[in-house]
């Protein structure tokens, strides 16, 4: 339920230009692929955007999970103590 709610928070709370910025990065370490990374980006509703993203990562497991965590508290500083990540 924590994690769960955790979530809830990161699409809540995450911005649009963050996002932005972490879906090439995300890309780049190869925890999405160029093709995953074009249909979150094609998505036009931040929520939806933040959502989509999250089930991605969460499908591929445990090592795409920590990357968006470490990206994201590189992106995000503020989020990521907001979500405890830090």
């Amino acid at each position: 339920a924590a994690s769960q709610l955790r979530s809830r928070t990161f699409i809540d709370r995450v911005s649009g230009p963050t996002l932005d910025n972490l879906l090439p990065k995300l890309c780049q370490c190869t925890v999405i692929t160029p093709n995953e990374e074009e249909k979150i980006g094609e998505v036009t509703s931040r929520l939806d955007k933040a959502k989509t993203l999250l089930d991605i990562v969460i499908k591929k497991g445990e090592r795409a999970s920590s990357n968006l965590i470490k990206i994201l508290m590189e992106e995000d500083r503020a989020l990521s103590e907001t979500l405890e990540l830090m």
